[in-house]
């Protein structure tokens, strides 16, 4: 009896000795859908378990995903890509039109219409930061040469 008994206690010493080298130190971080941490949250660990929004579990934070806030509206993503495409096509008699504007993963994305006399027109996406406003050409960008 009594050898199962220290058997029993070498068994459940080894169990909780396991338990304590794998989770110490292992702190838990919950985050917001925006990528903040929640509460009152702060790391204070090397060993940091994120918990992302989308319920994922992860050691590296740039594995969650998060929504951007958009602080630009489309009026003004609609201007900016106006002004952007206008910047490149105003001196070389090229004209622009608006076609439509959609938001995709943080972002505003503003179709339009190339055109100039003579030659065929052609569709460019502009794609305009939510957070920033900066305007870049993401597809058809030959205006630009």
């Amino acid at each position: 009896m009594i050898k199962n008994q220290k058997k029993l206690f070498i068994i459940l010493s080894l169990f909780s000795l396991l338990i304590l080298l794998t989770a110490c130190g292992q702190q838990d971080i919950y985050l917001c859908k925006d990528g903040s941490l929640a509460g009152d949250q702060q790391i204070s660990s090397n060993n940091v378990l994120f918990h992302c929004p989308d319920g994922k579990l992860t050691i590296n934070y740039d594995a969650c995903k998060f929504e951007k806030p958009f602080k630009i509206t489309q009026k003004v993503a609609e201007e900016k890509a106006k002004d952007f495409v206008e910047g490149y096509i105003r001196t070389n008699g090229w004209s622009a039109k608006l076609v439509t504007t959609y938001k995709e993963d943080g972002n505003w994305l503003a179709q339009m219409i190339i055109s100039k006399r003579g030659e065929t027109p052609f569709e460019t996406i502009i794609k305009i930061n939510g957070t920033n406003g900066i305007a870049k050409c993401s597809s058809n960008c030959k205006y630009q040469e």
